[in-house]
């Protein structure tokens, strides 16, 4: 078996992003052991006895997380919601160790622990008047494109704390994707007015 050392996001904005956090590093524990791996998790393990909110005390977990990083093969970072300033450090840390880096995804996850991206979706859909499997597809009709779009921008402001990455996969699109679908809306007047129109029949305040 080889070592690992897991990066997944652990930091989170409120108490349901920390449960997702916390879930999602047991499903990556759970990944690295199908694959044949001794997984170590540090975030996991001493989050138990020291207090994330103190600065000091972080500091303190993350290093002797790093220190036993030393003694794996590679550093494996899950990043199906995004990357975080904690594992930009443990990235960074890895390429000076001269440590292996490989990036990993886990296959349902986000629809597992992040739900309310899809319920949103869904409900776009519906409003629209187009399928999930539709928006989710290649097509490139507007009535398709302007949909896809007006849900980006939605979930962009509905769950800040969700990255490009995650809320682009619940329609197997990229952050590139998402990022352009947002900009669309600002620039576009015929794609603005159907956000506006979303917006206003379900009561949403956003610019």
């Amino acid at each position: 078996m080889k070592l690992v050392l897991i990066e997944s996001p652990w930091k989170a904005s409120n108490a349901v992003e920390q449960v997702r956090n916390s879930n999602y590093a047991r499903n990556a524990m759970m990944d690295c052991i199908a694959r044949g791996e001794a997984p170590f998790a540090s975030h996991l393990l001493y989050t138990q006895v020291l207090n994330e909110s103190i600065p000091e005390e972080r500091s303190t977990g993350i290093e002797i997380g790093l220190l036993w990083g030393k003694y794996a093969s590679k550093t494996v970072v899950y990043d199906d919601f995004g990357i975080t300033s904690g594992m930009y450090f443990g990235i960074k840390r890895a390429m000076s160790e001269q440590r292996e880096i490989e990036y990993r995804s886990i296959p349902g996850v986000c629809e597992i622990l992040n739900p309310s991206l899809h319920v949103l979706c869904k409900e776009v859909c519906e409003f629209f008047g187009i399928n999930f499997r539709t928006i989710s597809s290649t097509a490139r009709q507007e009535e398709i494109v302007i949909p896809r779009h007006v849900y980006f921008k939605v979930a962009r402001e509905m769950f800040p704390s969700a990255s490009l990455k995650t809320i682009g996969s619940v329609v197997c699109r990229d952050h590139a994707t998402v990022m352009n679908g947002i900009r669309q809306i600002k620039f576009k007047h015929h794609i603005h007015a159907a956000y506006e129109k979303y917006c206003i029949a379900k009561d949403l305040k956003f610019d």
